[in-house]
Formats: structure tokens, C-alpha cells, sequence
């Protein structure tokens, strides 16, 4: 019964739509916890590209061979060679 909804390979749809449409979403959600009596939770904060890297690689990409942490100073443009 639900073998029909599976698509053939390289064929492509629409994964949500209506209230779980990407765009309605911010719109409902609200109302829908709201009707289901629940609390929305907040969203936590984005982690910084070098947390990222220390939270699941415990490796501080910031840090120079001689165990300083590197600053930025200035970019340079590129050069015709």
C-alpha cells in the first residue's frame, strides 16, 4: 500500500508541503503548539566554526605549532604569477 508512494530511482518530489512546508512553517508552528498545549523550546545558538572543531574532533584549529593561538592580521590580494 505504501510501495506506490516510494519513487523510482532518480526521480524526484516534493518532500513537505502545507504546514510542514518549509516556508508556512515559521507561520504555523506557533498556532500548532499552541492547539497542542505545549511550550515552543528556543533555539540553541549556532557554535562558532573552531567550537564545532573542538567539540567533535578535540583539535583547536586556532592554534600555532608553538601551542599560541593565532590572530588575524591582514589578507592579501592575490598575485598574477
Amino acid at each position: 500500500m505504501l510501495s506506490q508512494h516510494v519513487l523510482d530511482r532518480y526521480q524526484h518530489s516534493m518532500r513537505y508541503f502545507g504546514l510542514l512546508a518549509p516556508r508556512a512553517k515559521g507561520t504555523t508552528s506557533a498556532a500548532v503548539f499552541t492547539l497542542i498545549g505545549q511550550k515552543q523550546r528556543p533555539r540553541s545558538p549556532r557554535l562558532s566554526w573552531r567550537n564545532s572543531l573542538l567539540r567533535d574532533f578535540h583539535v583547536d584549529p586556532l592554534l600555532g605549532d608553538h601551542g599560541q593561538r593565532m590572530h588575524w592580521v591582514r589578507s592579501l590580494q592575490p598575485t598574477l604569477a
